[in-house]
């Protein structure tokens, strides 16, 4: 039997809280997502570098989450629009 191990995603989301601009640096390609509290994926982008940029100043205040997604790997962390 061969055994699959999932590679741990290594996720940075600076600044937390964020006013005007989220960075999101990860350690390979991923898809992030940004999801609300009722779990609904607002904005979706797949990145092809290893950090990715977003614009959040239009986006309603609150709590949010990254989700990044590779391949069968995700990693989820909170993060706050002010």
């Amino acid at each position: 039997m061969e055994q699959v191990l999932a590679q741990a995603l290594e996720i940075s989301a600076f600044p937390n809280p964020s006013t005007d601009v989220l960075n999101v640096q990860l350690d390979l390609k991923a898809t992030i997502q940004f999801i609300d509290l009722i779990v609904r994926v607002v904005v979706e982008q797949v990145n092809q570098d290893e950090g990715a940029q977003f614009q959040t100043v239009s986006m309603p205040k609150g709590i949010y989450f990254i989700r990044t997604i590779a391949g069968a790997t995700s990693e989820t962390r909170q993060v706050e629009l002010k």
